[in-house]
């Protein structure tokens, strides 16, 4: 059964990884994990600007974030790591 899902489904299966990245970006998760940087008034402001179908990413350029900080704030390789990811971007 395995062998047959593998030939027939998943030798087909494709990332689409600006709808994942879209997603990811979209989370309000990480919205809790970046409020320690850009401070909890801001985060909280993001959230809302989430519910209105917006990402992360956008909501950080509307408060005034340039593209590079956006860029190392929301460095997902970074924030899935074990630890305080917050202590790595303020540097």
């Amino acid at each position: 059964a395995l062998l047959k899902l593998s030939t027939v489904v998943l030798d087909h299966v494709s990332p689409q990884r600006a709808r994942s990245l879209r997603f990811a970006e979209s989370s309000p998760a990480l919205v809790t994990v970046i409020s320690p940087k850009i401070g909890y008034d801001k985060a909280a402001a993001i959230g809302k600007k989430l519910e209105g179908g917006r990402s992360i990413r956008e909501a950080l350029k509307e408060i005034g974030y340039g593209e590079k900080e956006i860029d190392k704030i929301l460095d997902l390789k970074r924030l899935v790591r074990p630890g305080i990811p917050v202590r790595e971007i303020s540097k």
